[in-house]
């Protein structure tokens, strides 16, 4: 069962690459070297194949994560993703 549940859509982001839509259920990890981001479990592995899930959440809405979801507990996210090698969420 999930305890938090964020689902917020702000803008478009920026950059060269076109945002896209995710949705996505993990645990909400702190990373030092990563940021802010989810992980397939609590232990902040990766996830399994080609997924953006795991991407950095942008500082403009960490806040707004923050309040739905606690650090290493589930949470699902459903928003946009954008970058290119490097992919964070932007709303």
């Amino acid at each position: 069962m999930f305890v938090g549940l964020f689902a917020i859509m702000i803008g478009s982001g920026s950059g060269d690459a076109k945002p896209f839509q995710e949705n996505c259920s993990g645990y909400l990890i702190q990373d030092p070297e990563f940021g802010l981001h989810l992980a397939k479990n609590a232990k902040g592995d990766a996830f399994d194949g080609v997924t953006w899930c795991d991407a950095s959440i942008e500082d403009k809405l960490k806040d707004v994560v923050l309040q739905k979801c606690s650090v290493g507990r589930p949470c699902k996210i459903r928003g946009y993703v954008e970058g290119h090698g490097t992919f964070h969420w932007t709303s």
